[in-house]
C-alpha cells in the first residue's frame, strides 16, 4: 500500500488556498486601520528629544517664538 502526496493543483487544495488568502486579506483590514490611527504620531514617537533640544538651543529665538513653540507642544500633547 502506497500513500500518494497531495498536489498543489488539486481542486480542494486550490479552494483551501483561496479561502486562506481571503481570510488573511480580511484580517489585515482592521490591522491597517489600527496602524493608520497612529500615523499622526509617528514623527513624535521618532523624535530624538536630546537632539531636538540641542537644535532648539542653537538658534536664536525671540520670546514670542519660544512661547509659540511651547504652545504648539502643549496642543500636540493635548491631542494625545
Amino acid at each position: 500500500m502506497r500513500l500518494e502526496s497531495v498536489a498543489l493543483q488539486e481542486e480542494k487544495v486550490m479552494e483551501w488556498k483561496e479561502t486562506l488568502q481571503k481570510s488573511i486579506e480580511q484580517s489585515l483590514i482592521p490591522l491597517r486601520a489600527y496602524a493608520d490611527a497612529y500615523e499622526p504620531y509617528v514623527a513624535l514617537m521618532n523624535l530624538n528629544i536630546d537632539q531636538y533640544i540641542k537644535d532648539f538651543e542653537k538658534t536664536e529665538k525671540s520670546i514670542e517664538e519660544v512661547r509659540n513653540e511651547i504652545l504648539m507642544h502643549i496642543k500636540e500633547k493635548d491631542k494625545l
